[in-house]
């Protein structure tokens, strides 16, 4: 079907999501809450939204689908373009996605202008781009990093948001930050429900 609504495709590409990374061994783990992502941008009506890892593209379009918003996302993996692409289009998403293919560590420093929601889900977040994160945030802007037990960097990393001023939670594997305590304390409400509800 083309052009699927939003109540279709969070299961059914989160799966093609992990199929593809078992197929590929390329580390193009999804984020699990993709329902979260699209409600953050829609309550918070955000505009302007910087993706870093974007596989082939689940999480993106979550973050797009529906919403009045522009996406530029960022991947590692050259094969992932056209994949990616594809379910932009299909997904009727196309003309709001931009992707770039680089290292975040190297595109990051070349972006001048600011978003609304900067979604990090590549592997570990890296301290040394905290600031690159901040001077691409807006002045009220929300910071969404995940995987946060890949490695030791969490504590860093975490040390590294609050001396450039940005409040935090850290919700499992996934961090919320921002100027903004309203936006962080959105995040929270948001993902207990989701949990909450996976949980009865």
């Amino acid at each position: 079907m083309k052009n699927p609504p939003i109540s279709m495709f969070n299961e059914d590409l989160y799966n093609e999501s992990i199929a593809h990374r078992n197929r590929h061994k390329c580390g193009g783990y999804p984020f699990d809450n993709g329902v979260f992502l699209n409600q953050i941008v829609n309550q918070t009506k955000s505009v302007n939204i910087l993706e870093i890892g974007t596989a082939i593209g689940y999480s993106a379009i979550c973050l797009a689908k529906g919403n009045n918003c522009s996406v530029q996302t960022i991947d590692l993996n050259k094969e992932h373009e056209s994949l990616a692409n594809q379910n932009f289009e299909l997904f009727g998403v196309d003309k709001q996605i931009k992707m770039t293919i680089g290292s975040s560590i190297e595109v990051l420093p070349s972006i001048d202008r600011v978003f609304d929601i900067i979604f990090v889900d590549g592997f570990a977040p890296n301290p040394s781009e905290v600031k690159d994160y901040v001077r691409l945030l807006s002045t009220s802007g929300l910071l969404i990093t995940t995987n946060h037990s890949w490695n030791s960097s969490t504590n860093e990393f975490l040390a590294e948001i609050v001396a450039c001023g940005l409040g935090y939670v850290l919700e499992s594997d996934t961090a919320f930050s921002s100027l903004d305590a309203d936006k962080i304390k959105m995040c929270v409400e948001l993902w207990e429900k989701k949990r909450d509800t996976h949980s009865d």
